[in-house]
């Protein structure tokens, strides 16, 4: 999200992971994150949207896959770009938007609307 431009403010109790990141976003705050007391004094409550990512431990396994990660960037760029539903990457820089839209394929008529190959 902070490479699209949106303010992001990351927090994190491990100070390391924190300055870390620092140069990265507006705002990086050192703090614990499971204390509902320190987070409504961090100002937080006054966002627009909050994404939270948990960690997942790596354990010397030979793939680890991160579903929150994964879905956290996804939902950031349905933040930033808004209105579409799915994203599908399919190279660096390059992805295929599942938009919502309100007609048919058939009302949209994409052959004549768009410069896109269309296959008969």
């Amino acid at each position: 999200m902070a490479e699209g431009d949106a303010e992001v403010i990351a927090c994190d109790i491990d100070e390391d992971k924190v300055r870390q990141i620092a140069d990265v976003v507006h705002h990086s705050l050192i703090l614990d994150a499971t204390d509902e007391k320190t987070l409504k004094e961090s100002g937080m409550a006054n966002a627009d949207s909050i994404l939270v990512v948990v960690q997942l431990m790596e354990l010397g396994v030979k793939r680890v896959i991160h579903p929150e990660r994964d879905m956290a960037v996804r939902l950031a760029h349905s933040l930033l770009v808004g209105g579409f539903i799915e994203e599908i990457p399919i190279a660096d820089d390059y992805s295929i938007f599942k938009r919502l839209h309100y007609k048919t394929l058939k009302a949209l008529d994409l052959r004549k609307s768009t410069t896109l190959p269309c296959w008969p």
